[in-house]
């Protein structure tokens, strides 16, 4: 019977120590899941944060780093699209800006641009603020302030100091030049 009592201690001693190590285990696990679950939560945060951040950003129609686009293209396609044309718009409107030939010019694309807006657009504000920022970043550089107010006003300063037969080798005759000719239309 000793020996009985002894086994059974034996078996029962190491029974404990198993259970204990189960539970000590299934709380080391639940600990970890939990640990998870708060982690994954916050990363959800975070990135509720950054895609409203990227958000805001593209309504006040700033221009989206490649970071930002291609979290959008992974988190939320659609405002992904809304981004996609609204940064279309934007290099649109900085192409056309690119070309213009004066100060005036670049006035009348902006006009153009935003009348081509319509009213009823959902995403109309940010196009709209696209293309204001657009411009005013172009107004910020070097080309544009090297650019005439008129188109017309460049011609004449770069001809104002030649003689009438520079004008005529250049291809250009100034109105007292024509005076002897006859010209029907």
């Amino acid at each position: 019977m000793n020996i009985n009592l002894k086994n059974n201690n034996g078996l029962t001693n190491t029974n404990t120590k198993s259970q204990n190590a189960r539970s000590s285990l299934k709380a080391a696990l639940d600990q970890h899941r939990e640990d998870l679950r708060v982690s994954r939560a916050g990363d959800e945060e975070a990135e509720k944060r950054k895609a409203e951040k990227i958000s805001q950003k593209l309504n006040a129609g700033k221009k989206l780093t490649a970071n930002e686009m291609d979290f959008l293209r992974r988190t939320n396609p659609e405002m992904y699209m809304k981004a996609l044309r609204i940064q279309m718009k934007r290099e649109m409107v900085e192409n056309s800006l690119k070309n213009c030939k004066s100060k005036k010019e670049v006035e009348e694309v902006t006009g153009f641009q935003l009348g081509m807006i319509n009213e009823k657009d959902p995403d109309r504000e940010a196009l709209i603020n696209a293309v204001n920022d657009a411009v005013k970043e172009f107004k910020k550089t070097d080309k544009y302030k090297s650019l005439p107010q008129d188109s017309e006003e460049k011609i004449d300063e770069r001809y104002e100091n030649l003689t009438s037969e520079e004008y005529n080798h250049k291809g250009v005759l100034r109105k007292e030049d024509t005076a002897g000719f006859d010209i029907k239309l």
